[in-house]
């Protein structure tokens, strides 16, 4: 094993320690249990609400989500944008909850009752304008979320392209009368 590979598997174990007694200290705060919330009450939702007849396809959507989510929230904490205090869990780097859970959920619904282009574009842009401008700043003010080099408006557009791509994505794969 090389020296540089050494050093840093060393700083790895350092680092995960110091993550693994952050979290055992913010165990069971508000800010914990709000994360748990927010990771089983959108999916109790959307049980509820879903069209089960279109399950498949809108859950192909979710995923598709989800994993551009957490792969650009990922992305994000490794260049410095952003960090998060609290974590559920904490093998997590990124917000799980959020991408795995309420992100995912709320296009879902988007995507199942807007189904034509215009008002799915307008609803879409709801969404955005919500996540970026109240949820994120809402996480900001529970202190889950610290902002380093973003700014909440940089979200905005993310969002839409996220819901915009994936419906395209998924019209293609599927033909546009298959949902």
């Amino acid at each position: 094993m090389n020296q540089a590979f050494a050093e840093q598997m060393k700083l790895q174990d350092k680092y995960f320690g110091q993550i693994y007694e952050t979290w055992l200290i913010n165990l069971f705060t508000i800010q914990w249990w709000a994360l748990l919330l927010v990771f089983i009450i959108p999916w109790v939702i959307w049980w509820k609400l879903v069209d089960k007849n279109k399950i498949t396809a809108i859950l192909c959507y979710g995923l598709i989500v989800s994993i551009l989510s957490s792969g650009l929230d990922e992305a994000g904490h490794a260049l410095h944008l952003w960090a998060y205090k609290y974590r559920l869990v904490p093998l997590c780097v990124e917000l799980k909850p959020t991408n795995v859970s309420l992100i995912p959920v709320i296009y879902m619904l988007v995507y199942q009752y807007f189904t034509r282009w215009k008002e799915f574009i307008i609803a879409t842009t709801i969404m955005a304008a919500c996540l970026a401008f109240i949820g994120e700043p809402f996480l900001d003010w529970l202190d889950i979320y610290k902002r380093f080099k973003w700014e909440y408006i940089y979200s905005f557009p993310i969002y839409i392209a996220i819901a915009v791509s994936v419906k395209l994505l998924l019209g293609l794969i599927t033909g546009p009368n298959k949902r």
